[in-house]
C-alpha cells in the first residue's frame, strides 16, 4: 500500500503543528475518537465517523456546532433521512477548545457558528 497511514500522518505532519487542533477522518466502519497532545503541547482531538456499513449510511452526518462564549464544540450525530439522532457517547460529546477572537470585531458574530 503506498501512501501514509494514520500513524505517519500523525509523526510527519500532524503533531508537528501547534496550530492543529482537529483532525477529521475515517475508512474504519464504526465511530473513534482520541486526544493526544503534539509536540507543541498542543492538544489534538482525532475523530473518526464512518457509517457506510449501516445501509449505505442511512445519511448519517456528524455536526460540529463551534459555540465561542463557551469554548466548545458540540459535536452530534443525525440523518435526515431517518429523521433521528445518533445518542451514544461517541456519537453526541462536546470538546474543550479555546475560540480567543482576533479582533474585537470578531466577537460580535453570532454565538454559534455551524461547520
Amino acid at each position: 500500500m503506498e501512501g501514509n497511514t494514520g500513524a505517519g500522518l500523525w509523526k510527519k505532519c500532524v503533531s508537528l503543528h501547534g496550530n492543529i487542533f482537529m483532525v477529521v477522518s475515517s475508512h474504519e466502519y464504526g465511530e473513534r475518537r482520541l486526544t493526544s497532545a503534539g509536540n507543541n503541547g498542543n492538544r489534538v482531538y482525532q475523530l473518526s465517523a464512518n457509517y457506510e456499513d449501516r445501509n449505505g449510511g442511512e445519511g448519517y452526518l456528524r455536526i460540529m456546532t463551534f459555540v465561542p462564549p463557551k469554548n466548545q464544540i458540540e459535536v452530534t450525530t443525525y440523518s435526515p433521512v431517518l429523521g433521528a439522532s445518533k445518542t451514544g457517547p461517541e456519537s453526541q460529546f462536546t470538546l474543550q477548545y479555546d475560540m480567543k477572537p482576533l479582533t474585537s470585531a470578531s466577537s460580535t458574530g453570532p454565538e454559534k457558528t455551524r461547520l
